[in-house]
């Protein structure tokens, strides 16, 4: 097998001084990665390769794709540990103080068992994915905020593109993926027994898709065909912003603050109602629903997210301090 070409190290600008600040292109370099061709690699089996993880926070014990083992023990993974997931809550919320890392693992958690669910029903006679497109959805979900820094969403604000744009954590997330995989060949050495350039690519178009195709688009952008198109609703859903991310994290933060509190109920209803259909519209992709009975669990997802943003995330004692931190950060 190959070895990787040399590194392109992503580099950022800090924005101290917007007026002479350098600023860098951190969108994702263009790495091949040296895989077995399809005929070559083993359709993941997920009956077979689990290990429980106690997650807490109602969760309690969990079943995880034990290839998932080595991506949990590597340090551009464990970083997550000392990353606020709601920034500086903390301040005015005290017991908001959990991270990224529990919140990466609830939301791999809820992926797996969501396509564990979807993969039973079949489309004309074949199950929706595959077994290695099922692992894709669950390392996605794991690694879908590798890119946080300090404080999560705040650290944003410091750092902008060359096109003056700030960068987002999905686009630094990709690049630490990419990065993991280069820097620890061993994980990449396991991956492949399952995977192609293809899965690899799919992981990262799942934690930052692309433009979604609309009745105008001139072409299909997606990597897979519309009878897969449902894949990019798990992690990251361009369309309703409805996925295990914001699940999982309105779930801990509702219980962690004690504001509109979410239930382990909502998310199993959430997974057993769940199902594939395809769109009515001109495009007929196949994408997530549900039925028209689960509207009232939906809405309570929804209220959830809604008081969440108006009494954690937006309090004004929340927001003055994330203006002390940029004010300070930039130099003030």
């Amino acid at each position: 097998m190959s070895e990787f070409p040399p590194a392109k190290k992503p580099r950022l600008s800090f924005n101290s001084n917007p007026k002479n600040t350098q600023v860098i292109n951190i969108n994702n370099p263009d790495i091949k990665y040296p895989t077995a061709a399809a005929a070559d690699i083993v359709d993941w089996d997920h009956d077979c390769d689990n290990f429980c993880i106690n997650l807490g926070e109602g969760f309690s014990s969990a079943e995880l794709p034990k290839i998932c083992k080595p991506i949990m023990d590597n340090p551009i993974f464990g970083r997550l540990r000392y990353i606020r997931q709601t920034g500086v809550c903390f301040y005015v919320f005290p017991d908001t103080s959990h991270t990224r890392f529990t919140h990466s693992l609830g939301t791999s958690v809820i992926a797996y068992q969501l396509v564990k669910k979807l993969f039973k029903q079949k489309i004309n006679g074949k199950p929706p994915m595959t077994g290695s497109e099922m692992l894709c959805v669950v390392i996605a979900a794991l690694c879908h905020d590798l890119g946080h820094g300090p404080y999560s969403h705040l650290c944003e604000e410091f750092f902008i593109q060359e096109d003056g744009t700030h960068f987002t954590h999905e686009q630094m997330s990709t690049i630490l993926f990419d990065k993991m995989l280069q820097d620890y060949p061993e994980i990449k050495t396991k991956l492949d027994k399952h995977f192609t350039n293809y899965h690899y690519n799919l992981i990262k178009d799942l934690i930052n898709p692309p433009p979604f195709p609309s009745k105008t688009s001139d072409s299909w952008n997606l990597l897979v065909g519309p009878e897969k198109a449902f894949l990019y609703a798990i992690v990251n859903n361009p369309v309703t912003g409805l996925d295990v991310d914001k699940l999982e994290y309105l779930f801990r933060d509702s219980k962690r603050s004690g504001v509109m509190n979410l239930t382990s109920e909502n998310i199993e209803r959430f997974i057993k109602k769940i199902r594939i259909c395809s769109t009515p519209d001109e495009l007929k992709y196949n994408w997530l629903a549900f039925p028209e009975s689960d509207a009232e669990n939906l809405r309570s997802i929804f209220d959830a997210r809604k008081k969440l943003h108006s009494t954690v995330y937006s309090h004004k004692n929340v927001l003055a301090i994330n203006k002390m931190y940029v004010f300070g950060g930039k130099g003030h």
